[in-house]
């Protein structure tokens, strides 16, 4: 046997022992000494919004970034025709002069009936007949009328909703993640990514991943946590709610999601990494399992 292989020899159990040792240390990575597990923010909201139909972008008025609030326009279509069309079914949805002229004509139909009816000796039979039905035919006429009242108001609705849809409007609070169309730009309300994204920061999801199924059975939705940022300072831990855990866990891993809802009034970005203090009942846990 040579030197080198002599060596190698006295070396190898030291070099299957530390490996070992490594491979047993790697599962309670996420879950440290100090009863911490590693977390990320998400956003508690992400809204992609796109046009109902084709059509050119006329303006947009946020950029990536922006601060929106809710109700804000963000996007706007060129329909200018399509508003004028509104506008001219409104003229034509609002006014009541058709139906009250319908009404003004059968109250006159109405008195001349009667006033004939009422004297058959001084009027023939067949001009009251015909008094009769001028009488019913006016009663026609305003049930007409009042009918084409009302699929006049339907038709101004119906395009009112569709220049209303020719605007993008923020549906909440928060900030444009991206804007995916500019003025002149065609736009397709097929469009996957959508023509901008809205995401809502207050407040934030805090999502656990490496929680195990025996932790995860000790908790339930309003349990309130401690949570706070990895480049925070160590003391400067917030309160967070769980408001949701997984019904189902990752069999691989024996883990289960834990989501909390954290109040964040200052909007600080979403996708940073964070620390969940564990309880001292859940510590515990890990420190049996180790």
């Amino acid at each position: 046997m040579s030197l080198f292989t002599a060596a190698a020899a006295r070396l190898l159990p030291a070099v299957v022992l530390l490996a070992g040792f490594c491979a047993c240390a790697l599962p309670a990575r996420a879950q440290s000494a100090t009863n911490t597990v590693t977390a990320i923010s998400q956003p508690s909201e992400t809204r992609k919004l796109a046009f109902s139909s084709f059509g050119i972008v006329k303006e947009s008025l946020v950029k990536d970034g922006d601060a929106v609030k809710e109700g804000q326009m963000l996007v706007r279509q060129d329909y200018d025709q399509e508003r004028k069309e509104l506008e001219r079914l409104k003229i034509d949805a609002e006014p009541q002069s058709r139906i009250e002229a319908a009404q003004a004509e059968l109250d006159y139909r109405r008195a001349v009936y009667k006033r004939k009816s009422e004297r058959p000796g001084v009027y023939p039979d067949a001009e009251i007949e015909e008094a009769k039905a001028e009488m019913i035919k006016a009663e026609k006429q305003l049930v007409v009328s009042r009918e084409e009242q009302a699929q006049a108001v339907l038709k101004y609705e119906a395009q009112k909703i569709k220049v209303e849809k020719a605007d993008l409007i923020s549906p909440m609070q928060g900030f444009v993640q991206h804007l995916n169309v500019g003025a002149g730009e065609a736009v397709d309300p097929q469009r996957q990514e959508g023509a901008i994204t809205v995401v809502k920061l207050d407040p934030l999801w805090v999502e656990v991943r490496d929680l195990r199924t025996q932790q995860t059975a000790m908790l339930k939705k309003g349990d309130k946590l401690n949570v706070r940022y990895e480049d925070d300072k160590p003391d400067a831990w917030k309160q967070a709610e769980i408001i949701f855990i997984a019904p189902v866990a990752e069999s691989g891993s024996d883990t289960q999601l834990v989501r909390l809802s954290l109040p964040n009034p200052e909007s600080r970005a979403a996708g940073m990494h964070m620390l969940l203090q564990l309880p001292a009942k859940l510590g515990e846990t890990v420190m049996t399992n180790q």
